[in-house]
Formats: C-alpha cells, structure tokens, sequence
C-alpha cells in the first residue's frame, strides 16, 4: 500500500512483513504488506491473540511492495541503531 506523493514528497509504503538478504558487500530488504481477513484470523487463532507470520511459500507468493539495498555499513548502522531504540520504545509502549 502506497500513499500518493505530491510533486516533491517521498514515496510512504506501509509494510507489516521485512526480509533480508545479506550479502558481503550490501543487505538486500524487502517490505511486503501481507494482509488476513478478520474471518480467517478468528476462526484460526480467536480474538485478541497475536497474528503470526505466515509460512515462508504463503510469504514468498506475494510479491514485495519496496525493495531497499543498503551497503555492507549502511545496514550495520541501522542494526546497531535497532539494537539501542527499540527496546527503549518496547518499555515506553508497556508503561
């Protein structure tokens, strides 16, 4: 799902699935938007209880919204970056 720009504005996607190739030289991500019916997910798991991720052939059969390829550095500063914010925003959501 893609959010119209205007004439200077940066492409939003709004993805709920990432995967990722590293390589030695670039990390190759890509955003997938994998949505389940309100049925489907009642009938399987009921209401209020987590939503897992589908199984890899479900996954791989939808093709991805974005993809993104960063340099070798680029990705290690971005893990290193997740590493130190997120769970600093994990305990603010709890409190």
């Amino acid at each position: 799902m893609t959010e119209s720009p205007g004439s200077e504005e940066i492409v939003t996607y709004h993805a709920n699935i990432a995967t990722a190739n590293v390589f030695p030289d670039q990390v190759i991500i890509e955003f997938r938007s994998f949505l389940r019916s309100h049925k489907e997910v009642f009938d399987t798991l009921g209401p209020g209880k987590p939503i897992p991720a589908p199984d890899a052939t479900t996954l791989y059969k939808s093709p991805p919204i974005a993809r993104v390829v960063l340099t070798f550095s680029a990705a290690k500063g971005l893990m290193e970056y997740l590493q130190k914010t997120v769970p600093v925003v994990e305990a603010q959501r709890k409190a």
